[in-house]
């Protein structure tokens, strides 16, 4: 364990961390290219930050991050599958595919998935504590389950709830089916 913050500038590998089962504050694993050796942390206390890493296999056993979780390059959420609280934002710029985050039933602050095309996998989030940025997805088919989100859900169609109504009559017919389902999760969450 480690009590405070843990900064991995320059580690590559995390082979030589594979006793370390939390850490108290926040950890910064900025140059790290696999998750391997990470298998036994369990917590982050306060932020988590990725910066680049693109799987997530190795993170198995991680279950909370008590802060910002930050995957900025993250493509497979394979491996985060017993995450299930995020205490303040979420940022996801690369994940396509919500596959591996079944479990994750809370994000406390914003939570940012740019290129996010399906939310199946978020099957189990009922609520987001600030902004919902869902920029890529073509579907709410996903997010049954979710009902709350504390600020504005945005997608690259509108904004809601005040935006939505204008931005809609804009948009091509082949977005019917978009607007129609993510009208419904509107209606529920507001």
């Amino acid at each position: 364990s480690i009590g405070g913050n843990a900064y991995f500038e320059y580690l590559t590998s995390a082979k030589s961390l594979k006793n370390l089962s939390s850490i108290g504050e926040s950890a910064y694993f900025y140059s790290l290219k696999s998750a391997k050796g990470l298998e036994s942390l369990s917590s982050i206390g306060e932020n988590g930050y990725f910066y680049s890493l693109k799987s997530a296999k190795g993170l198995e056993n991680l279950s909370f991050i008590g802060g910002s979780a930050n995957f900025e390059f993250l493509t497979s959420a394979k491996g985060l599958e017993n995450l299930f609280s995020i205490g303040e934002g979420a940022y996801f710029e690369s994940l396509a595919s919500a596959k591996g985050l079944e479990n994750l039933f809370s994000i406390g602050g914003d939570a940012i998935f740019h290129s996010l095309k399906s939310a199946n996998g978020l099957g189990n989030l009922s609520s987001i504590g600030g902004e919902a940025i869902f920029e890529s997805l073509t579907s709410s088919k996903g997010l049954d389950n979710l009902s709350s989100v504390e600020g504005s859900v945005f997608n690259k169609y509108a904004f809601w709830p005040q935006e939505f109504e204008k931005d809609s009559k804009s948009n091509t017919s082949s977005s019917e089916s978009l607007k129609s389902s993510f009208l419904h999760l509107r209606k529920s969450l507001f």
